[in-house]
């Protein structure tokens, strides 16, 4: 018996429905999606055990969870060093008020939260989608400006582009312009291209990727590894490389601009700009992580958030989502 998936229907179809799901037979994985399972996007009864899950449906669509036995434990960006880690599905995440967010807390254990204490330049949680909503004049600094001196950036996350915004839709940046810093982008006029812009290194700044659509939710990878290769990557597909001869390092120059949702000109997060205009559901930024580090990330936020069809054929992540060993 091989692993096999159970995705759930919405829980708004019949309020008060209750299924049981039984893994009779101890090999493979069973796995349950649907959004959403008691704050989770996915549940899964291990290899190796029996066990059940007994879910009712709720008003506000979503599958309380009853009873479960026999389950495992998933696989979360936990399990790496990375410097932040923001989550639209962990409500308890997120300080609003009057409809916008002035903290967006980090989840990665380092405190490395977003905030920004003007209410103009606030975003907004939209709890029907679950997602942080960017409307082109929103930016957040990040707390110990984390994104300052690294090497190798990585940025993954869930985002959309709501409308095209040259040279900005910046989703997370230091600085980024000027010869300084690095951000991750729309690259020029086009709102399907999505770059790695990097400032002082030997290739070019700005990598001409493939183009992408970029208008309905994606999962958006830039990093840069070994201090000489840059990727970039949609749904797990390489969009565009520059392989090996990305040499040198990054320039760094002030402090206090590692942001998201734009990028700031000025040290200490002054003179805004670069704004992003869509929507992050969940948003990881780290500092060298490996090839096999970048595709665990992208299996996560796939099979967490029900995208696992958009993955590139023969991704590690096609058919299951990442587990615990």
């Amino acid at each position: 018996m091989g692993d096999i998936v159970v995705t759930l229907p919405s829980a708004t179809q019949a309020i008060g429905r209750t299924y049981i799901i039984k893994k009779i037979k101890s090999a493979g994985n069973v796995f349950i999606t649907g959004n959403v399972i008691d704050d989770e996007h996915i549940l899964f009864l291990e290899a190796g055990k029996k066990g059940a899950l007994q879910v009712c449906s709720m008003g506000v669509d979503q599958w309380s969870v009853l009873n479960i036995s026999g389950n495992g434990e998933l696989w979360a960006p936990s399990q790496l060093t990375t410097l932040s880690w923001f989550d639209a599905a962990d409500s308890d995440s997120i300080i609003e008020d009057s409809g916008t967010i002035s903290q967006w807390n980090d989840k990665s254990s380092n405190s490395n939260h977003a905030t920004q204490g003007t209410s103009g330049s606030q975003a907004s949680y939209d709890s029907a989608n679950v997602e942080v909503d960017f409307d082109g004049n929103d930016i957040y600094t990040i707390t110990n400006d984390p994104f300052n001196g690294i090497d190798n950036p990585c940025v993954i996350g869930l985002i959309r582009l709501d409308s095209s915004s040259n040279w900005n839709n910046s989703v997370a940046s230091f600085f980024g312009e000027a010869g300084e810093g690095w951000q991750f982008r729309q690259r020029s006029s086009n709102i399907n291209d999505y770059t790695l812009t990097i400032r002082g290194t030997a290739e070019g700044d700005d990598p001409n990727p493939t183009d992408t659509i970029n208008t309905i939710d994606f999962i958006a990878t830039g990093y840069r590894k070994n201090a000489d290769t840059r990727i970039v990557r949609h749904n797990g597909t390489q969009t565009s490389v520059l392989n090996g001869t990305d040499t040198g390092s990054v320039n760094y120059a002030g402090n206090g601009t590692s942001a998201i949702g734009g990028r700031y000109r000025g040290a200490g997060s002054t003179t805004p700009q670069g704004y992003f205009n869509g929507s992050i559901k969940e948003l990881i930024v780290a500092d060298g992580l490996s090839d096999a580090e970048v595709e665990i990330l992208e299996g996560y936020i796939a099979w967490k958030w029900g995208l696992q069809s958009n993955l590139a054929s023969g991704h590690a992540y096609e058919h299951a989502p990442p587990t615990l060993p």
